[in-house]
């Protein structure tokens, strides 16, 4: 069963360009102009959902 997924709230833009690809994550790059007028590298890490579960027993146990 598939769902569909909420739009991205901060997405990757599009003139980001990858520049790691990994086994886990991607690393995108790109220059952004700031308020003064100059340009900054910003950097996002793109990943495919995860969830982790910790199952709790008690107040001091869990399973591991």
């Amino acid at each position: 069963m598939e769902y569909e997924r909420p739009p991205i709230s901060q997405p990757i833009p599009e003139d980001a360009v990858k520049v790691f690809s990994g086994v886990i994550f991607d690393v995108y790059q790109w220059q952004q102009l700031q308020f003064d007028g100059t340009y900054a590298t910003f950097e996002k890490i793109k990943r495919n959902d995860v969830a982790l579960v910790i199952p709790i027993m008690d107040r001091w146990n869990y399973l591991d």
